[in-house]
């Protein structure tokens, strides 16, 4: 007999593969997830909102693999979606008063995609306001903790998704990532979190988009291999993203060979002992298996990316402010000083920030 003791400790494939063997149903899954769910998200407020129509999904999973009928290999498979992606039926607040009210009447194109693979919503996961702050933690739900150490953050923006998942509660996770908001808090947790390219995974009906194109949708999970199984169900183009039209769509087999530039640190920030090691034993691991990795330095300007990249989000603010005027009195105070920031700055100081960021891109 499986246990839930043994169920959360697993990755998607592994569940996936119970699933198709008939060892557990989908409604089972379900059942385990709020189960772990309830011990655990009162400790580290992970979780903010539940899906209403989960049970449903996972009893229409289960009539399918009953009948030898799977949509894919995600077939009755809980996951959770960050509170700034648009989920039918569900408050998107965006970690905002702001937003508190907001309830989308249909799913943002990703999560769609999942959902036609037979993947089962459980519920969405906590995030700063606005998905601006590298910790998570707002006026609406208040501060979401690290399952590893409470006392710590499982960092942001994405840091209710990586709770989640590290607590078992599920088994992966759906993100954003706009500058580290996927990577940074799997890098916190010990998941994988996987930050696609621009245009890879096709958005349509989002929250305004304030940092442009430089956020994405992504997976957070356990193994690599279901990060490349849940990225393979999102991704792919649609005629109203004109950002996901591109040539480069055809799949292209990797070299044999890879060439990595392994950067031991970022300038002068601090680097704790244990994170070096461990990258350094990374580096290694890829040369031993053959490929070719130097070291050596970022090819950018670190200190003209630090003041660049914060005035993006302060013009996005901007924007947005004017869009919903009842932002300025609504949301905290940092971003209210922020939105006033963005607003002051000259629209040609925006377009040579957009334009040197965008050379930052080609240089990498």
């Amino acid at each position: 007999m499986i246990t839930d003791n043994a169920l959360w400790r697993l990755s998607v494939t592994e569940l996936g593969k119970l699933l198709a063997r008939g060892d557990l149903t989908p409604l089972d899954l379900l059942a385990t997830a709020r189960h772990r769910m309830e011990a655990i998200n009162p400790h580290i407020n992970a979780i903010i909102a539940l899906d209403d129509h989960a049970e449903e999904a996972a009893r229409d999973s289960t009539r399918r693999l009953a009948a030898e009928q799977p949509r894919s290999a995600l077939e009755g498979i809980p996951l959770t979606v960050k509170d700034n992606i648009l989920v039918k039926n569900i408050p998107a607040t965006w970690g905002s008063r702001v937003f508190a009210d907001f309830v989308p009447a249909e799913d943002e194109l990703p999560i769609a995609r999942l959902r036609a693979a037979g993947a089962v919503i459980l519920g969405k996961t906590n995030c700063p306001e606005f998905t601006l702050e590298g910790y998570t933690d707002n006026l609406l739900f208040g501060v979401t903790r690290n399952p590893w150490q409470p006392a710590l953050t499982p960092g942001g923006s994405s840091g209710g998704a990586v709770a989640a998942v590290a607590a078992g509660i599920t088994a992966a996770a759906i993100g954003t990532d706009g500058g580290g908001s996927i990577r940074r808090p799997a890098s916190h947790t010990g998941l994988v979190g996987f930050k696609p390219s621009t245009g890879r995974v096709a958005r349509v009906h989002s929250l305004p988009q304030i940092l442009l194109d430089f956020e994405v949708i992504g997976p957070l999970c356990r193994t690599v291999d279901d990060a490349v199984l849940l990225y393979r169900y999102m991704a792919g183009p649609d005629p109203r993203d004109r950002k996901s039209l591109w040539p480069a769509d055809t799949p292209r087999r990797a070299a044999e060979r890879l060439r990595i530039l392994y950067v031991p640190r970022f300038g002068t920030a601090p680097l704790e002992p244990q994170i070096e090691a461990s990258v350094d034993s990374a580096a290694r691991i890829f040369s031993a298996l053959g490929h070719e990795v130097e070291q050596g330095e970022l090819p950018i300007a670190l200190n003209q990316l630090d003041e660049l990249w914060p005035q993006v989000g302060q013009v996005g603010l901007a924007y947005l402010f004017e869009r919903y005027p009842q932002a300025r009195t609504l949301a905290a105070p940092k971003f209210i000083e922020q939105a006033a920031q963005g607003a002051s700055l000259p629209a040609s100081r925006y377009l040579a920030i957009l334009e040197t960021l965008d050379a930052f891109r080609r240089q990498l």
